[in-house]
């Protein structure tokens, strides 16, 4: 979500990096779809969606 060129990153207390926030598309869903779901899910918002830009990938091993 990007709002006056400010993009929406989440991060967890205590932690040391951000992320951009994540959801998942369910089965027989389109992206834009899911997208507009996961904002008026998690933030309550209805959003407009735009092209795809493309995705990121990115794996991390977690204490313990």
């Amino acid at each position: 979500m990007v709002r006056d060129g400010r993009l929406l990153l989440a991060h967890f207390h205590g932690s040391d990096h951000t992320f951009l926030p994540g959801g998942h598309v369910e089965m027989g869903e389109s992206i834009p779809a899911a997208l507009r779901r996961e904002f008026l899910e998690e933030l309550r918002v209805k959003v407009g969606i735009g092209p795809y830009l493309g995705a990121v990938e990115h794996g991390w091993t977690t204490r313990g």
